[in-house]
C-alpha cells in the first residue's frame, strides 16, 4: 500500500480458490497494498515463497475449474 499498510490472507490448501475469492470482494480490501499469505497448516514467514507457491495452486485452481 501506498501508506505501508499490508493485507494478510490464511489459506488452506483444500480451499485455495475459495478463501481467495471471498477476501477480494470484501469491502475493505485494497488491491494496492501488500498481500501477505499464510496457510494454515504451515509455519511459514511470507518472504516471498508462500506467496509464489499461493498463486502457483490458485492458478492451477482456477484452469482445472
Amino acid at each position: 500500500c501506498l501508506n505501508g499498510r499490508v493485507q494478510r490472507l490464511t489459506v488452506t490448501e483444500e480451499t485455495v480458490l475459495d478463501d481467495p475469492l471471498a477476501y477480494y470482494k470484501i469491502p475493505y480490501f485494497d488491491e494496492r497494498c501488500s498481500l501477505r499469505i499464510t496457510f494454515e497448516d504451515q509455519q511459514a514467514v511470507d518472504t516471498g515463497g508462500p506467496r509464489r507457491q499461493f498463486y502457483s495452486m490458485l492458478f492451477t485452481a482456477l484452469v482445472r475449474s
